[in-house]
This record gives structure tokens, C-alpha cells and sequence, in this order.
């Protein structure tokens, strides 16, 4: 009811309409891909043209067929021929404006209660019904909605899609076994969907594989501790575990996926500024590199977030879309002086607009495009955008005036993690910046954020080969040769004279 914002009478309605429940237990259940089928069918009739039994009831908002008994023809004098008949629904009265040749149908319909179009099966506003109809899809046992259900309820905890995601796990697990009963499942089942699963690499991708897997695993775990499923075998979870062999990638190439520092420079100077919507996607690229917020977050922020004397952006996940809901304080990183500046015109000039600190910090396009609308008192606060994508709309936008490769919002918090070492010089600071990143811990940082592409990973160990230090050995022999302890001629003093040579070479 929330989903479609509607009361108990009307799901009662759409029932009777032809909505199937999964089962006649209480509360009512419905699948997704039911409700779909039934409202793309009541779109179809909605808009389908009427047959000539059928009645539009504007009250109800659905077409009605009365019964021959409560169906007349008005002859109004200069207004036509009308069929008249109260609704079946609501008891209002329903007309329509018909022909000399429909009126002759409905007469012969309300005399013999045969319906127009039958004396000839084949023509008519109705047909006989002879032949196959496809059968509506069947839905799977109640008992495996109901315990589906609960486990989203359970899992309600977590993110949206990611309770999204289990469920398309569940389903995908449900059609393999063709809808059996949950209560049935052996070990051996779970087995043989984890070689489904193995066999779909290629079709479907390694992490959605693994994730699938995980999810079913875990399903599994919660269901044999619920009651009417405590017989179940407790190992079935363990089926679920993927072989490391079917799962192993082939070496890749590690990519670097933010932009260098010139790059960002380049971004900046670049950035088209003429009208108020250009200066709002600099804005929006400038934030994402000076707070470190995804995506999500930016599009979210609101113009009372950011404190600009404290350099500071409140993140507060009970209003802006934060991963995992944690709210936070996050202090400008010390990026570019450029992209502060920029910052903070854009919001000064928000402020000379008349938008106030419950307004969004990037306005849609509907807002600038007409700024008459912003200075409107009163008025109601401008909401933030609902999705991310504004933001990597100005991301393409910026990448592509700079004409570098696209960097997509994320690339902004990598490019924050490989810098980290060229400020942070104490445990503490590189502590405080991870924290800063909204990581709990460095592990996050240094494994997710400070990735060595494969050709500074290169250029740092052919660094090797040519600063590596020398031996303490050979050190030795470098100073005896100096001091002329070596004897000539001696096997010492060759590889000392050799490392010497070498040494000259290397600095000359």
C-alpha cells in the first residue's frame, strides 16, 4: 500500500480485477512480476479502444460491462442514440453515444441476452472464444513467498539494493529448482546450482557469480534456524562455496582509473564557466576532490553542509544518501588552491540568488534555467537531486572540455588516496586522512585507494636496479682498494677495481 500509496479496499479491488496473490493466508502477499502483469494489462484496457458492451465509468476509472436487464437506448430528439446502464461498481449511471448499427446489436443483446458478434464467430466487437489461450504464469508455493519475505524483513537492515540484490539471488536459485518447497532442499541441490553457477562464468561475470553464491549461502544459514525448517541439513550452506580454481583470474593489467595532478589542474582551467549551469558542474567536480564524498553523497549535499571559514562539510546520513548511513564531519583536503576558490564562488553565488542553507548545493537544471523561481518568497526548499546522475554528467562534461579520458566521481577518492603520502608524515596524519576518506581503518585506504598501476609499479623497480644500495661487502673492498690495502693481482682486488668502474659509470 505504501509502494502505490493506496487503502485496503483498493488492493481488495484489484483482486477481484484479476490481482493473484501468492496464497489466501493473511497478510497478503504479492510478487513483483505479478503486479507488474496485472497493471501492464490494466494499462492495455485502459487505453484499448471499448467494445460495444463495454462502458467507460469515469468515477471507478475502469470499463464496465452491465447486464442485458439494466441496459437501455435513449432516442433523445437531435442528440443521437445513447446506451445508458448504471455501473456495476459504483451504481452511477455510465452512457455512451452509439450507431444505427450498434443500436440494431444491443437491441437483438438485451432481447435474446446473446452477446453482439456470436450469430457470426468470426466478426463482431466479441469473439466466441474458440481455441488455446495462454495460461497466465504460475506463481511458486506460498510457504517459499511467505519465508522469503521474512528474510527480507530480516535483511532490512542493509542497504536497499542490497537486499534488492539477495532477492534476485533467491529467485535465480528458486527458477533453477523450478519452485520447489524450501522445506525439500538437500545438500546435493546446493550443490548442483554451485556448478550452475561455475557453468555461467563467461555469461555472467566472476563477482556476480561469487556474490550469488554468498548470498544463497547465507540464506541457507538464517533458513535452518526458522521454524518448520529445522530439519533441513545444516551443511546445505557449506554447498554453496565456489572452488578458488573455477573463481582464479588470468593476470590483468592494473590500470591507473584517477586523474594525475596536471590532470586535475587541466580539468579545472578548463571547465566551461559562461552560464550558471557550466559553473555548477565545476563546482560539483571541485567538491568531489576537496570533501572525498561518492557520488551519492554530492549530488545529496544540501547548502547548510558546508561551513566555508572551518572548511568543513557536514555529512549527515539521516539526510543526504551515505554508504552505510554513517554520518560524519569531513575537513577539506588540501588539494589545489584553484578548486576551493571555485567552491566558494559557486556558493557565494548561490547565496546571492536567494537560496538558503536547506536548499540543495547543486540545483537541477530546472532551477537555473529559470532563477526567478529561486528568488520566489515564500517558497519551498529546493530538494537535492534523487539519483547520482548529475554528477557524473558534470564528471563527462569537465573530461571532455579538458579533453582527457573520463574519470568517473569515484576516481576523485583515489586520486585522495595517492596523494596521502605526500602530506601525511606521522602515523596519526595518515590515520586522520583515512578517516577523513570515511574509512574505519588504513587497511581500507592503503588496499582500496593506494593501488600501484603496472607502469609505476615498473618504474619503481627499475629504480631499484639503478639506486640499490651497495653490499656492506663490497663497501669494504670499495675502501681497502682506496686505502691500498689490496694486493694486486689478487681476486679481491679485481672486484674491487671492477666496482669501482661500475660506481664511475653509474654517477659520471
Amino acid at each position: 500500500m505504501e509502494l502505490y500509496d493506496t487503502c485496503r479496499n483498493t488492493i481488495t479491488n484489484w483482486v477481484k480485477g484479476g490481482l493473484r496473490p501468492v496464497d489466501h493466508r493473511q497478510p497478503q502477499l504479492f510478487r513483483g512480476s505479478e503486479l507488474k502483469r496485472f497493471h501492464d494489462h490494466m494499462h492495455t484496457m485502459r487505453y484499448r479502444p471499448l467494445s460495444l458492451l463495454e462502458f467507460k465509468c469515469l468515477p471507478c476509472g475502469t470499463r464496465v460491462t452491465p447486464t442485458p436487464e439494466k441496459l437501455f437506448i435513449s432516442r433523445l430528439h437531435g442528440r443521437g442514440l445513447w446506451a445508458i446502464a448504471p455501473c456495476p461498481s459504483c451504481e452511477r449511471i455510465v452512457r455512451k453515444v452509439i450507431s444505427e448499427t450498434l443500436c440494431d446489436e444491443l437491441e437483438f443483446y438485451i432481447e435474446s441476452n446473446t452477446a453482439p458478434g456470436l450469430r457470426d464467430e468470426n466478426k463482431g466487437a466479441l469473439q466466441a472464444g474458440i481455441g488455446k489461450v495462454e495460461p497466465l504464469p504460475l506463481l511458486s508455493l506460498g510457504d517459499n513467498e511467505r519465508i522469503i519475505y521474512e528474510y527480507q524483513l530480516y535483511g532490512a537492515r542493509n542497504d536497499e539494493k542490497t537486499v534488492d540484490a539477495h532477492l534476485a539471488s533467491l529467485r535465480d536459485f528458486e527458477t533453477f529448482h523450478t519452485g520447489r518447497d524450501f522445506r525439500s532442499l538437500k545438500p546435493a541441490d546446493a550443490a548442483r546450482y554451485r556448478a550452475h553457477l561455475i557453468a555461467s562464468v563467461g555469461t555472467l561475470s566472476r563477482s556476480t557469480v561469487q556474490h550469488r553464491a554468498a548470498h544463497l549461502a547465507q540464506f541457507t544459514r538464517w533458513l535452518v534456524e526458522q521454524d518448520g525448517y529445522r530439519k533441513l541439513n545444516k551443511t546445505i550452506c557449506d554447498n554453496f562455496k565456489l572452488p578458488k580454481s573455477a573463481m582464479a583470474h588470468a593476470p590483468r593489467d592494473i590500470v591507473r582509473n584517477w586523474p594525475t595532478t596536471d590532470e586535475l589542474r587541466r580539468m579545472i582551467s578548463c571547465a566551461p564557466a559562461a552560464a550558471l549551469i557550466q559553473r555548477r558542474d565545476r563546482a560539483i567536480v571541485a567538491a568531489s576532490f576537496l570533501f572525498g564524498t561518492r557520488s551519492n553523497a554530492t549530488a545529496s549535499l544540501r547548502l547548510g553542509s558546508v561551513d566555508m571559514e572551518r572548511r568543513v562539510v557536514v555529512q549527515d546520513a539521516t539526510r543526504m544518501r551515505i554508504k552505510n548511513s554513517k554520518s560524519q564531519k569531513t575537513w577539506w583536503f588540501p588539494v589545489d588552491s584553484e578548486i576551493g576558490k571555485m567552491l566558494t564562488e559557486w556558493i557565494e553565488e548561490l547565496l546571492e540568488l536567494g537560496c538558503t542553507a536547506e536548499d540543495a548545493l547543486f540545483p537541477s537544471d530546472h532551477y537555473l534555467a529559470n532563477t526567478k523561481s529561486i528568488k520566489r518568497s515564500p517558497r519551498a526548499a529546493i530538494e537535492p537531486w534523487d539519483t547520482d546522475a548529475g554528477v557524473r554528467r558534470a564528471f563527462r562534461r569537465i573530461c571532455e572540455a579538458a579533453d582527457i579520458a573520463y574519470h568517473s566521481p569515484h576516481s576523485a577518492k583515489h586520486y585522495l588516496g595517492s596523494i596521502r603520502n605526500d602530506f601525511c608524515k606521522t602515523s596519526e596524519q595518515r590515520r586522520a586522512w583515512s578517516q577523513n576518506l570515511g574509512h574505519e581503518n588504513e587497511i581500507t585506504t592503503e588496499t582500496r585507494y593506494q593501488k600501484v598501476s603496472d607502469d609505476r609499479q615498473g618504474e619503481i623497480f627499475n629504480g631499484f636496479w639503478q639506486d640499490s644500495p651497495m653490499p656492506v661487502e663490497d663497501l669494504v673492498l670499495l675502501v681497502s682498494l682506496h686505502e691500498h690495502e689490496l694486493t694486486p693481482g689478487t681476486p679481491d682486488f679485481y672486484r674491487a677495481r671492477k666496482l669501482s668502474d661500475e660506481w664511475k659509470s653509474r654517477y659520471s
